[in-house]
């Protein structure tokens, strides 16, 4: 670090990214800044796009009125289809998980398992994803769950005939 009188060379930036010491204070470190160099590749695109969003309270009650769920001990998802080529998530966190920067934090960790797990998901679904409890699950476990959920989801799904 320059300035500091320290022999070490300046640190790059992903070096930054994926390195917890490098960017946060001990008491401030997080899992998610280590497990983002695990989970991503160079080859995927991983930015969250507006048309993946499920904004429309149409388009929510749409995939709650399907009442095709899964769940686990951190999530329940919601699924129908959207006759597109792409996965839409909506996020509905209930007020009895605590004050709006808690809800909120807990909406982008779960934002976050999306965007990157949205190459290993099933296309044409809306998913709405409701937190089962208050406490934030580590990113690594969203990771891994998020697509087992969905992937259920989907076969649901093609079994059924879908309504009118």
């Amino acid at each position: 670090m320059q300035g500091h009188g320290l022999d070490e060379p300046e640190a790059s930036a992903t070096d930054r990214l994926t390195t917890p010491s490098l960017t946060l204070p001990a008491h401030r470190r997080h899992h998610v800044w280590s497990t983002n160099a695990e989970i991503m590749s160079p080859e995927r695109s991983y930015t969250f796009r507006p048309h993946e969003h499920l904004r429309r309270p149409d388009d929510f009650r749409r995939t709650f009125e399907r009442r095709r769920s899964a769940s686990d001990g951190w999530i329940i998802v919601y699924a129908c289809e959207n006759d597109l080529p792409h996965a839409r998530l909506g996020l509905s966190v209930s007020r009895k998980w605590g004050q709006a920067t808690h809800r909120n934090r807990l909406r982008r960790l779960y934002r976050e398992a999306f965007r990157l797990t949205k190459h290993e998901l099933p296309g044409g679904l809306d998913l709405i994803v409701i937190p089962r409890t208050a406490e934030a699950p580590p990113l690594t476990e969203l990771c891994r769950s998020l697509p087992r959920l969905v992937g259920q989801l989907a076969r649901k799904l093609a079994r059924e005939v879908r309504p009118k």
